[in-house]
């Protein structure tokens, strides 16, 4: 996902900052490609830079802003132990189901154009079923081992899976890997 300036004229470098944020809409994945990559890209990054190094612990323990979540593990040790789960586990996952959402969506409009009160979100709550699921086992592994997870370890595989085995069994895997939101946008706006 990105940034896009609200009057669409200034660019990054033009930015003032995290000030002009409020100014600005958050994009989407344009496909289901774009978010395999993405998705299975960050798992990579986030299982190598969680386990191979100490960095991202280290960093994200010296920081103290809003981007990451803090929960007891053991309230009982003296004294407690924490574990923190990254905001970036949250939304980027967040971020493809909202994609399977609108896949859902366009589908169904392209289905029944004329019968929109029912919308058979089947992606979306396959997606959000494997989102719950892997941030429970990301959950039960750091509480379990006491030890800092990469939570798209878990998060990934769930996600992604879950819609590839459910396209699969609807013989719907070339249509969900063609699907691009814009070209179904498009296509409704010229009516």
């Amino acid at each position: 996902f990105f940034f896009q300036a609200e009057d669409g004229i200034r660019d990054a470098q033009e930015s003032r900052g995290l000030g002009d944020v409020y100014k600005r809409q958050v994009h989407g994945l344009p496909n289901f490609k774009v978010g395999f990559v993405l998705l299975w890209g960050l798992f990579i990054y986030d299982v190598y830079w969680v386990y191979g190094t100490d960095v991202m612990v280290t960093v994200a323990k010296g920081i103290d802003a809003p981007i990451k979540f803090i929960f007891p593990i053991d309230l009982a040790a003296s004294p407690p132990k924490f574990s923190m789960l990254g905001l970036g586990d949250i939304v980027i996952p967040g971020v493809f189901i909202a994609l399977c959402l609108h896949y859902d969506i366009d589908r169904e409009i392209r289905e029944f154009l004329g019968r929109l009160t029912k919308v058979d979100a089947t992606y979306f709550k396959a997606c959000l079923v494997g989102y719950a699921v892997g941030i429970t086992l990301t959950f039960l592994v750091m509480f379990f081992f006491e030890r800092p997870q990469p939570a798209l370890l878990y998060l990934v595989p769930c996600c992604s899976l879950s819609i590839l085995i459910l396209a699969v069994r609807r013989k719907e895997l070339k249509s969900l890997l063609e699907y691009e939101e814009s070209a179904v946008r498009e296509a409704l706006t010229k009516k």
